[in-house]
């Protein structure tokens, strides 16, 4: 899968708004970060379907208000398959696609991303996500 459109193709997903942007490299986005399972998948499926265009930055100088990697990269190739059965409302047809082909490993960039604390969530800034305070604090634990 080398485009938006190979994408958009292989899952049936109806992305709204990604038609201009249809020949374009496609990239997973996984979060580098363990969290609860439902709050990972959410942010990766959001994520991996906006395919936002980022500018690529200077590293910034250290800072205490990084939150740590705490995802392999290994693992977060391991969720790619994963995500695209949640991406996808034709699952089946999805799956024995994925049976009759690979899925390869080319390359990693790691992002971070401006999360906003809120009362008792954390924002997402680029997506538009929210989830709990308590799901970075659990994921620590996995």
């Amino acid at each position: 899968m080398e485009t938006v459109e190979e994408f958009r193709t292989l899952t049936r997903a109806a992305l709204v708004g990604l038609t201009l942007r249809a020949h374009r490299p496609f990239h997973f986005w996984v979060p580098a970060f363990k969290v609860a399972p439902r709050y990972f998948l959410r942010m990766a499926r959001t994520a991996t379907v906006a395919q936002l265009e980022m500018e690529v930055a200077e590293p910034a100088p250290f800072s205490k208000n990084l939150y740590p990697v705490t995802l392999p990269s290994v693992e977060a190739f391991q969720a790619c398959p994963i995500l695209l059965g949640a991406s996808s409302p034709a699952k089946e047809e999805l799956l024995s696609k994925l049976r009759k082909g690979r899925l390869a490993f080319r390359g990693k960039r790691l992002a971070y991303l401006p999360l906003r604390r809120l009362s008792s969530e954390w924002l997402l800034q680029p997506f538009g996500l929210a989830f709990p305070l308590h799901a970075l604090r659990w994921g620590r634990a996995l």
